[in-house]
């Protein structure tokens, strides 16, 4: 007989999420969505309720939250239909049109797989 072992979001290890310094302020001014490439952040990593570790670089100041339960793959035209870009880049003033090529340069490649993107819960 065999035993399958189910691992819940919970019991796995954290993510670490290491951003950039205005990237970590957003975060603590309203973003909440992120966007990564789908080669290293994928269906199997990024589940709802999996711990996260957000942290400003390699070794400064974090803090930890929760993925939620919006998770989306696609292109980032496709990501940015799902999710307001003020979730994602929570810059007053600015147009959708100046928002979108700031979320372009954030993400830097085009990858074949597209993107995966995901809200996360303080």
């Amino acid at each position: 007989m065999s035993f399958i072992k189910i691992v819940r979001p919970r019991d796995m290890k954290p993510l670490f999420l290491p951003v950039n310094s205005l990237a970590f302020f957003w975060y603590m001014t309203g973003k909440d969505v992120e966007i990564r490439n789908s080669r290293n952040w994928n269906e199997r990593t990024v589940i709802d309720g999996r711990l996260i570790k957000v942290s400003k670089g390699y070794s400064g100041p974090s803090w930890m939250g929760a993925i939620g339960n919006e998770i989306f793959r696609g292109t980032l035209d496709q990501i940015l239909e799902e999710f307001t870009y003020e979730r994602i880049v929570p810059i007053t003033g600015i147009s959708e049109y100046e928002a979108h090529k700031k979320i372009s340069e954030m993400v830097k490649d085009n990858p074949k797989d597209g993107y995966i993107a995901f809200n996360i819960i303080r």
